[in-house]
């Protein structure tokens, strides 16, 4: 017999976590970690480059954010990785 409407689980709630949503907001997640990784990596080397040439320091536009922190971990477990 087809399963009763009560019975559907709807897509980004399930426990499980194999759903197309929570699949799609995993990888999402697992792509904004890399790329927060590579952009500290480049301003590390930005980092070096200035202190070699410290008469390029003004080479770094006033406005761009250095510090923050994307939580993978947070949002992990609210996705349910």
């Amino acid at each position: 017999s087809p399963a009763s409407p009560q019975d559907f689980p709807a897509y980004g709630v399930t426990t499980g976590g194999d759903d197309p949503l929570s699949q799609a907001l995993r990888a999402l997640v697992d792509s904004a970690a890399a790329q927060e990784r590579q952009i500290a990596l480049l301003w590390a080397t930005v980092d070096k480059l200035v202190a070699r040439h410290p008469q390029d320091a003004d080479c770094v536009p006033a406005d761009a954010v250095r510090t923050g922190h994307f939580e993978a971990e947070k949002i992990n477990a609210i996705v349910g990785k």
